[in-house]
């Protein structure tokens, strides 16, 4: 579709190829073709003057680099993400994507201050606008990871149903998995590992399913993170996780 709309001269239509490319290459673990395709998406977008796409794509590339342990260079995506957010007709969106990506930068990073600020806006955006099936399921998780880790467990249980509710309004598996993660973290931090473990199983199948490796890695390490009284059960996932995570890192 890229060859065909860029024969056309359909830039616009070139860019969010290039943007879809790249996203779908980041969800296999693919993040130097990824990158490459983010980059492109990213020029088309200035080029054209769309301040939106522009903003949705530094907010994919920044989650890719905070993937890939550059928080700093993630970071520094973010707020270039955020200045084209502003300009963009369709800023609220813009900012749920941007506001997600650096939650996750800032939580990856150990800044939790930071991270609480993102927070505080998101949820001030939220109230401002209708919830987005696509836009939301990116920011949503991200604030609930954010909750789980400040130790507030009702509320990372709450933005973590939003998200599945969200995903299944817009038939997205992904965001559903993504849920379901995040729940488990939180069954787990509770003390319910038996059931911890049932919802990381979960979403392990459906990112298995999808072919999202990423995803996948994260879901087994968390998995593989639950029972410390029997680590020698757990230890051919934990082992999957680490070789995924570490295929995943080489590529870059």
């Amino acid at each position: 579709m890229a060859k065909q709309a860029a024969a056309v001269g359909d830039l616009r239509c070139v860019a969010v190829c290039h943007y879809a490319l790249g996203s779908m290459d980041f969800f296999r673990g693919q993040l130097g073709p990824a990158a490459e395709q983010l980059a492109q998406a990213l020029s088309l977008h200035q080029r054209i003057g769309s301040p939106a796409g522009a903003a949705y794509t530094l907010a994919r590339q920044a989650t890719l680099r905070t993937a890939s342990g550059d928080e700093r260079s993630g970071w520094a995506l973010v707020q270039r993400g955020l200045v084209e957010a502003e300009q963009a007709v369709v800023r609220d969106h813009c900012l749920q994507r941007l506001y997600g990506a650096g939650i996750r930068n800032r939580l990856g990073a150990g800044d939790l201050v930071k991270a609480a600020e993102l927070v505080r806006q998101a949820e001030e955006c939220e109230a401002q606008s209708a919830a987005c099936t696509i836009c939301s399921v990116q920011l949503y998780p991200a604030v609930a990871s954010f909750y789980l880790a400040s130790g507030n467990f009702q509320k990372a249980d709450d933005y973590a149903e939003k998200t599945r509710r969200l995903a299944q309004a817009g038939h997205n598996q992904g965001g559903e998995a993504e849920a379901l993660h995040v729940q488990g973290e939180v069954r787990a931090a509770k003390g319910d590992i038996a059931q911890a473990e049932k919802l990381l199983e979960q979403a392990a199948a459906i990112f298995r399913r999808l072919g999202r490796r990423y995803d996948l890695g994260l879901a087994l390490q968390a998995w593989a993170g639950l029972s410390a009284e029997q680590p020698e059960r757990l230890e051919p996932i934990r082992r999957e996780a680490a070789q995924i995570l570490e295929q995943i890192r080489k590529k870059r």
